[in-house]
């Protein structure tokens, strides 16, 4: 089974599975580095968007958030919980392409 249909199966239960986790801290800690390191920046790349937590926080920070998911599943879930602000894409990284600079989200950067 590929990584892409393993987060198809489980998407359902993403949210439900992550119920305690603190995205808002973790949010407040990403765009507090961004502004430190990056000041002028205002757009975010975030590849494994998952299903939208991160970016909508920080959409809310006033980033223009640009989210890439491969797993079709999480992006419907995606949708639903992002209403209007991050754009979501499905994508992976070898057909991925952007079309303005962005600061680079990766979960990686949160387990700092």
């Amino acid at each position: 089974m590929s990584n892409e249909h393993t987060f198809d199966s489980y998407a359902r239960y993403y949210d439900l599975l992550y119920r305690d986790k603190d995205y808002a801290t973790e949010a407040d800690y990403v765009a507090g580095l961004i502004r430190k390191f990056c000041p002028a920046a205002h757009s975010i790349l975030e590849l494994g968007s998952g299903t939208g937590m991160h970016a909508t926080l920080l959409a809310e920070k006033a980033f223009i958030v640009h989210g890439v998911e491969r797993s079709r599943e999480m992006l419907v879930i995606a949708q639903q919980n992002v209403a209007n602000h991050p754009t979501l894409q499905p994508s992976n990284l070898p057909t991925l392409c952007l079309f303005q600079p962005s600061v680079f989200l990766h979960q990686l950067l949160l387990s700092m």
